[in-house]
């Protein structure tokens, strides 16, 4: 997810992914990476992606607002 969300950044950055597309990914990125699990994890790792994409979910992260995304996935 996140190695596909550097991507996406990058592409957004050079301005070959428009606003509107490239926003639901971060927000869904964001949400994910704000669940318990996902938080710990984007700790642990952040250091292995570029420093503007970093930068930039942090920022959003920062922002708060993020979807639960425990809270809506179906219980199985």
């Amino acid at each position: 997810l996140l190695l596909f969300f550097q991507g996406a950044h990058a592409l957004h950055e050079a301005g070959t992914l428009e606003d509107e597309t490239y926003r639901p990914y971060l927000e869904f990125v964001a949400a994910s990476l704000a669940t318990p699990g996902g938080a710990r994890y984007w700790q642990r790792v952040k250091g292995i992606f570029t420093p503007r994409m970093v930068a930039a979910l942090d920022a959003r992260l920062e922002r708060g607002g993020l979807p639960d995304l425990l809270g809506v996935l179906p219980r199985d």
